[in-house]
């Protein structure tokens, strides 16, 4: 099969045809490919003609495109298979691949499908364009790439053996799927004006694809997925020196390839995570579609964003998010705790967390969204705006004996750095079983990344994990942040002196994970999860 698919990333379409081959300049493109008879054509839009001629070949014609930025043009020219379908707003939806692999595309026609008719409700915008195909190519060089009406897929991206793939591999799937079917909406209809804005399509589309799946396949847990993967991968990334703000200066598209990053894509999507948390999912929706309604066929920046969610919202976005979007790193909240007969007096403190433990010369402050539970309140969050440099907040009706837990639901895009008597509440409401699993899993990842940086001892860690023996932790998001901890530790002290020092660390393991082995098997049991899909066993991809 012979296929071209016009990407930005290798900067093709010039080579193809002439053309102002930047995102603002948008046209109309009218494509015909002559090709031999043997072979198949198709493009981003519907075939309208097909003729052959005296020199054994056939000149396939497409219908007219909308406007579109170059990048998105696309066609491929082999000998396929397709599986088809119909989504429920009538666009007829093809997933071509080459002969012989007809039914490894049923599974992605099905998200196919299910993805244009969840987006277009969703974004009260229909998809505009009369057809859908998805393309499993060969070779592909990229994971994916959303031409527009015609996206094309490395194979193993695309491809479901009905018999063989894991449901790992479905999971990476579908996402993959969702994201590049909401690039249709965020990027393909609505473009950014020049690649400094790189992030407003490809966060939004990772954000969006767990959204997707979360609301369409339930039983995959999506966001403990989101955790392992975005929240680790954004953190590992932006807590080092060498990190980069989000809105990054691309003086030339060669410079592209060094943002195709956890900054653009994880960290990106948690901060969208983290704003529709805030706002809430409804206002942050509304949001958007303003955004999408206003920009349609057209090109917008960042400020255009924040501009629609403020009118939806009735506060001041632009100002909250760009402390986050224009400069780089993170910040660590430290907090203590005053407690009185009725109520409780918090003070947070905020700075740059870095992994080596150094000051951030640059003394940033950033408008943190705070969300707390106590042990009476845990499905009845307080929210507090944090932007300054120290703040206290007051929580009313809060009994002395109760503990506080900031961040819930791993939401915000921040680590938390607790007083001792703090930590000691929020042990007890572990070993308790009070905790939700998303809560468990960032006391887990955010203590032993304050060990990392030199905050706290690592004996607190080792406490940690031994409480959540205790607790019989079960769930393996839990676990996969115990492990990622206790690894990390173990290497550390293999470079030790004293090797007694590691071989008593090596018992404690051997300790903690004989019973749990012992009581999972290595074969699955009835009634044992089989969907969830962690970030230690599969890393996400750029797509």
């Amino acid at each position: 099969m012979v296929s071209l698919a016009l990407v930005y990333k290798n900067r093709i379409p010039r080579k193809a045809f002439p053309c102002w081959d930047e995102p603002i300049f948008k046209a109309k493109f009218d494509i015909a490919l002559e090709v031999k008879d043997h072979l198949t054509a198709v493009s981003n839009m519907p075939q309208i003609s097909k003729e052959k001629t005296e020199h054994g070949t056939t000149i396939f014609k497409f219908d007219t495109t909308p406007l579109m930025s170059s990048y998105l043009i696309a066609f491929a020219v082999g000998e396929f298979d397709y599986v088809e379908g119909m989504t429920k707003s009538g666009i007829p939806t093809r997933v071509y691949m080459v002969k012989g692999k007809r039914d490894q595309g049923l599974f992605a026609l099905e998200i196919a499908i299910k993805a244009i008719d969840w987006y277009n409700d969703w974004f009260d915008l229909k998809y505009p364009l009369p057809k859908v195909d998805l393309i499993a190519v060969p070779d592909f060089n990229m994971g994916a790439m959303e031409n527009w009406g015609l996206i094309t897929f490395r194979e193993v991206m695309l491809l479901a053996d009905p018999q063989k793939s894991t449901t790992r591999m479905k999971i990476q799937i579908s996402l993959i799927i969702a994201h590049e079917i909401a690039h249709f909406w965020f990027g393909d209809l609505v473009t950014m004006k020049w690649w400094s804005d790189l992030w407003l399509k490809e966060g939004f589309a990772k954000f969006m694809e767990h959204v997707l799946v979360h609301y369409n396949y339930p039983e995959y847990h999506i966001w403990e997925y989101f955790v392992g993967n975005n929240f680790v991968g954004g953190f590992e990334l932006d807590s080092l020196k060498a990190s980069h703000a989000i809105e990054v200066e691309i003086d030339n598209p060669n410079e592209l390839d060094e943002i195709f990053d956890n900054i653009t894509y994880a960290k990106s999507s948690c901060l969208n995570r983290m704003l529709c948390y805030y706002l809430s999912e409804p206002v942050f929706q509304d949001g958007l579609r303003r955004y999408l309604k206003k920009f349609q066929y057209n090109n917008a920046e960042t400020i255009d964003l924040w501009n629609a969610l403020s009118e939806a919202s009735g506060q001041d976005i632009d100002t909250m998010m760009s402390s986050w979007t224009k400069h780089m790193g993170f910040p660590l909240v430290t907090v203590s705790q005053t407690i009185e007969p009725d109520r409780r007096i918090l003070k947070l403190h905020q700075s740059r967390f870095m992994l080596d433990g150094g000051k951030d010369e640059e003394g940033h402050i950033w408008q943190i969204p705070i969300n707390i539970i106590t042990s009476s309140h845990q499905n009845e969050e307080r929210k507090f705006l944090f932007n300054k440099r120290e703040q206290e907040f007051v929580l009313e009706g809060v009994k002395p004996h109760e503990w506080v837990k900031l961040n819930s639901g791993t939401t915000g895009f921040y680590r938390v750095h607790y007083s001792q008597d703090m930590f000691q509440g929020i042990l007890q409401a572990i070993e308790n079983k009070e905790l939700k699993m998303l809560d468990r899993f960032g006391v887990a990842e955010e203590l032993f990344a304050l060990v990392e940086c030199g905050k706290v001892q690592a004996d607190e860690f080792l406490t940690l994990v031994e409480t959540c023996v205790k607790a019989q932790e079960s769930d393996y998001v839990v676990w996969s942040a115990l492990e990622n901890g206790l690894s990390k530790l173990a290497n550390s002290l293999r470079r030790h002196t004293d090797s007694k020092i590691l071989e008593c660390l090596n018992k404690f393991i051997c300790n903690i994970f004989e019973p749990l082995a012992e009581k999972l098997g290595w074969e699955p049991k009835e009634g044992e999860g089989k969907n969830y899909c962690s970030s230690y066993f599969f890393k996400t991809y750029p797509f």
